[in-house]
């Protein structure tokens, strides 16, 4: 009885590390790489979106709900609720003025990392 316990407590633990987001170890939730195309800066009703926050809310939106991706998309693993998109109207988005424009413009790919309190963005590295 004390195998089978044993056995079922590493498989849990295997299975909730494989389904955990992506984390670099540096107390973020999760990072991922976003390729802003034209499709994500418009909302689902046809207006343009103006600010990085929205352009960004709508990327993961078109990832995970819509299946809209392009070449530089990549997976976060946490973003697939509406709820949990809802994190970028609670908490800060940083990122340089320049990076803000070329998220606002698109046809830029993004390195985007999540913390609890506040969220990065950086021009992806190649």
């Amino acid at each position: 009885m004390k195998k089978c316990f044993a056995f079922l407590f590493s498989f849990l633990l295997v299975l909730a590390a494989s389904i955990a987001p992506a984390s670099a170890g540096d107390g973020s939730i999760t990072s991922y790489r976003a390729y802003i195309g034209e499709k994500d800066l418009y909302a689902s009703d046809g207006l343009r979106l103006k600010t990085p926050r929205d352009v960004l809310r709508q990327d993961r939106a078109n990832y995970h709900k819509y299946g809209i991706t392009q070449e530089g998309d990549t997976d976060d693993g946490y973003f697939t609720t509406p709820g949990r998109r809802e994190r970028f109207e609670n908490i800060p988005v940083r990122c340089s003025e320049r990076v803000a424009a070329a998220i606002v413009e698109g046809g830029s790919t993004f390195g985007v990392t999540v913390y609890e309190d506040h969220i990065e963005v950086e021009f992806a590295r190649r």
